[in-house]
């Protein structure tokens, strides 16, 4: 499907009653609240937390994109201010709000890609931890059963059923307070697949919106961010 036969099937309202801009800030809002973490994330920078470096890398680029959703909310209301005056918007000064709004949309699609292989990442972790526990409960179960030989019988037997039973206690209730497996892998997928159909709905409003707003600014970007503008106008 060539690019410009996918604008087509761009969205030409919000869930289709709401302004595309209205839904653009909505998106802007939503990528600032989410990414918020970034923020957060770095004031482990002040404290005795250890971060590693990939945390470190994640927490700034989306401190970073906080900032950009900031500059992009402001340049977005400014348009909208240009519009409701009736002023001329193909200006050089609206050229470089349009820059600024590329940018964030460009960079919001690669996020998707980005955050969608780390959430597949986190999930793997996290399934591979939930699930490995139980050879640790296996060795604790052989470690208890082998007492020294220079010990008493009678005091190794008794430590040795105390330990059983208490490995026992708590495989029991583990088991009835966790899921099975395929269902939490179940729940991990279906999660996964909710979440990328919201973001590639967002993803379309939002090039729909710099689409529709490149029609009425058409002066050729150059400079800082221009090549952002020439690869979505790809899609013109």
């Amino acid at each position: 499907m060539e690019l410009r036969t996918l604008r087509r099937h761009l969205p030409k309202s919000f869930c289709g009653a709401v302004p595309l801009q209205s839904g653009m800030e909505l998106i802007l809002v939503f990528t600032v609240i989410n990414k918020m973490s970034g923020l957060f994330g770095l004031l482990s920078l002040f404290t005795d937390h250890p971060i590693t470096f990939l945390q470190w890398v994640y927490y700034f680029t989306n401190a970073l994109f906080v900032i950009l959703a900031i500059f992009c909310y402001r340049s977005l209301r400014q348009l909208a201010a240009e519009a409701v005056r009736n002023s001329p918007l193909n200006t050089d000064e609206n050229l470089a709000r349009v820059k600024i709004i590329a940018i964030f949309v460009a960079l919001y699609i690669v996020d998707f890609f980005i955050g969608h292989a780390f959430m597949v990442y986190l999930a793997k972790v996290w399934l591979s931890e939930e699930y490995g526990s139980g050879d640790n409960t296996s060795s604790v179960e052989s470690t208890s059963a082998s007492a020294p030989a220079s010990a008493p019988a009678s005091a190794a037997s008794v430590a040795q059923k105390a330990t059983n039973k208490l490995v026992k206690r708590v495989s029991e209730t583990l088991s009835l307070q966790s899921a099975s497996e395929g269902y939490e892998v179940f729940v991990c997928v279906v999660s996964i697949l909710i979440t990328d159909v919201f973001r590639v709905y967002f993803m379309a409003v939002a090039l729909s919106y710099y689409l529709r707003l490149r029609k009425h600014i058409t002066r050729p970007a150059t400079g800082l961010g221009s090549k952002f503008v020439d690869l979505l106008d790809k899609f013109n």
